[in-house]
């Protein structure tokens, strides 16, 4: 990836020689493109850490990631998921082997109607094409939501989750309030106080990242500190 380490294992050879290996207590390198499993970049990392590996036996070695802990001959002595522990499909060329895990649930602030023509959030991206009925929803880009995860007129973007569906976002997501289309749920199914889910068990983290123009690495590291985190147990 050229961005820390050594070149290659000649570089490390060097440095191994002129410094030595005292208090060295971990080999380990990252993968290029481990979530496209046919690259053939992993196989030539594959190949290279092994290499790598064989020179400095006893040297504990790691170089699976999340999506490499499903390429073969990667797993070393540790591996280290990172993503896939929070729901996140490692593997996008296959169905999601990971379970949910991570949920963000927002409150519907406030709902209005307005008329076909009429237009929603900054610059007047987005426009109904029929009368409407709109939930403002209390978190925007300030709380880590992607400012593109709303429609425009010229592009679709995500969907939130309001008692049991999929509801689109429109407009450019505010700072701190993001507006979905309820249309099509009874008045009293998207009411103030209601959660919409931006993403759980029932609204996949990776398929509202990719309406959003991002990924899911991106969604879940952005989260801000104004959400109150609930640590669930197992329950039964």
């Amino acid at each position: 990836m050229n961005r820390l380490g050594f070149a290659s294992l000649d570089v490390l050879r060097e440095a191994v020689a002129r410094f030595g290996i005292d208090g060295a207590d971990l080999l380990m390198s990252h993968f290029v493109a481990a979530e496209a499993a046919e690259d053939p970049a992993n196989v030539r990392q594959i190949a290279r850490f092994a290499a790598a590996r064989a020179a400095f036996p006893g040297l504990p070695a790691m170089l699976a990631n999340s999506s490499g802990i499903f390429l073969a001959g990667t797993h070393g002595d540790w591996v280290r998921p990172g993503f896939a522990l929070y729901g996140g499909n490692p593997t996008p060329y296959a169905e999601n082997p990971m379970g949910a895990v991570a949920s963000l649930d927002v409150v519907i602030q406030q709902t209005r109607w307005i008329e076909a023509g009429d237009t929603c959030g900054y610059n007047g991206q987005w426009t109904a094409r029929r009368r409407t009925r709109l939930a403002t929803l209390l978190a925007g880009y300030a709380d880590g939501l992607p400012r593109g995860a709303g429609a425009t007129d010229g592009r679709g973007g995500a969907s939130v989750r309001i008692a049991g569906r999929m509801c689109p976002l429109v407009g450019r997501v505010s700072m701190d309030l993001t507006i979905a289309d309820v249309t099509d749920l009874p008045e009293g199914e998207a009411r103030p106080g209601v959660f919409a889910r931006f993403f759980g068990p029932d609204a996949p983290l990776d398929a509202f990242a990719e309406r959003s123009g991002t990924i899911g690495y991106h969604v879940l590291t952005s989260l801000g500190g104004r959400y109150a985190r609930v640590v669930m147990g197992e329950t039964g």
